[in-house]
């Protein structure tokens, strides 16, 4: 009964740590896990770009 009261005590006690963790995920790491998808998309779109102005200015160099 001892043994089966103190495991249940452990277990009680790692559930307000687990809150806090998942709390922790959902507030901060999501805002940083946003911060770093907005940065990866907004970097793709600008080399897309420059790609694009890249090629259309030596295709225009070669021809001139």
């Amino acid at each position: 009964m001892l043994l089966f009261l103190r495991s249940h005590e452990t277990v009680a006690r790692q559930d307000p740590v687990n809150e806090i963790r998942r709390l922790y995920d959902r507030i901060v790491l999501a805002a940083a896990r946003a911060a770093r998808t907005w940065l990866a998309m907004h970097w793709h779109r600008w080399r897309a770009r420059h790609r694009i102005l890249a090629r259309t200015s030596h295709y225009r160099a070669r021809t001139a």
